[in-house]
């Protein structure tokens, strides 16, 4: 029995894929949930480590960005809408937290501009 089940009808059901939270699952699963995937679907890849991605080997296939640990399995639609979000951050610390969204976004067809490092503490 596989410890790692897909919801495969996600998308048909409630129209977003399944994001998959990489953060504590071995390299094995992640593999096999690569595997069970298949080559044509596309899944969110989040928390993904850089170690990860390397111990896979199957890096070309994931489109990943460092900063976020996110990567997107598969081919991603590019955005062609302009902006309508804004992810806004008070300091260099929450890039990371808000890059993932904007890349959450970004995975779903929304291109995001992104403020970092505006401040709060004249508020």
């Amino acid at each position: 029995m596989s410890d790692v089940t897909l919801d495969q009808s996600r998308r048909d059901r409630i129209g977003f894929d399944e994001a998959i939270l990489c953060a504590g699952k071995s390299t094995e699963q992640l593999g096999r949930i690569l595997d069970a995937a298949g080559p044509a679907a596309t899944l969110l890849l989040t928390r993904l480590e850089a170690s990860a991605l390397v111990a896979l080997g199957n890096g070309d296939l994931i489109d990943y960005d460092p900063v976020s640990r996110t990567g997107f399995f598969g081919a991603v639609a590019t955005p062609t809408t302009a902006a309508r979000i804004a992810v806004v951050t008070a300091g260099t610390s929450d890039v990371p937290v808000a890059r993932e969204a904007a890349r959450t976004l970004a995975y779903y067809g929304e291109t995001a501009t992104e403020f970092a490092d505006i401040g709060v503490a004249g508020l």
